[in-house]
């Protein structure tokens, strides 16, 4: 089943409804109604000969003797936001901001898969990637955010929201028929959250292709989140 972009936006509603404020906390990014959640961390890269290899934040924070923990922040943990200031010889590329890898993506759907009832996906994309091209679709909003809403099987997450580009984009949110769970990846941010069962969110911690930790719904989402490690140097000017 290809991804097809909908009229009706009531699959949608449910989500509008148990969403905190905008940039609050994780709640605000996946609905406060899951037994648990996780963080999934997008891997930092490292230039190599024979092209980048994946830089985990555990890594990346042992090297700079950083703590890591479940609301620390790439910046903090690297002692830097950006790959031409001090200190980065141990990675070349930030993590990605506001999508998921393909590789990721699919580990994702790989673990998730065993966790849903549903045949059928529902797929959200961020109406400010000006690759849509699809102003006639209605949206549905939540706080800061509105999004076209599409329906798939679970492959199509690897269907990039933006056709013709060379770069692949993941969709905003992603859920299955069923609510089992949901997959948030906020356009601003670098990590991507999971809400599910117990099981399900043992599961996403517990796969060797995932970097992932165990989080709260009221765990901060936003720079200043990382109370436990110094701030980042400013990045060159």
């Amino acid at each position: 089943m290809s991804r097809q972009y909908a009229v009706d936006l009531s699959p949608a509603e449910w989500i509008q409804q148990k969403v905190h404020p905008f940039a609050q906390d994780i709640g605000s990014l996946v609905p406060d109604v899951f037994e648990g959640y996780a963080r999934v961390l997008h891997p930092a890269k490292l230039a190599a000969a024979d092209g980048e290899r994946d830089v985990t934040w555990r890594q990346i924070a042992r090297a700079s003797r950083r703590l890591f923990h479940p609301q620390m922040q790439f910046g903090n943990i690297a002692g830097t936001w950006s790959a031409g200031d001090a200190h980065t010889s141990n990675w070349s590329s930030a993590p990605k901001v506001g999508t998921l890898s393909i590789g990721v993506a699919q580990s994702l759907s790989r673990v998730l898969r065993s966790h849903t009832t549903s045949s059928r996906c529902w797929f959200a994309i961020w109406d400010g990637w000006g690759c849509l091209g699809r102003p006639v679709l209605p949206k549905f909003e939540l706080p800061g955010r509105a999004y076209f809403l599409a329906e798939g099987d679970l492959d199509d997450v690897t269907q990039t929201a933006c056709e013709g580009n060379f770069v692949f984009q993941s969709a905003s949110l992603w859920w299955p028929d069923d609510r089992a769970w949901l997959v948030a990846t906020e356009v601003d941010l670098d990590s991507t959250y999971v809400g599910g069962a117990a099981a399900v969110i043992d599961a996403v911690l517990a796969d060797p292709a995932l970097e992932a930790v165990r989080v709260e719904v009221t765990d901060g989402i936003t720079a200043a989140s990382d109370t436990l490690n110094p701030a980042p140097t400013p990045p060159h000017r």
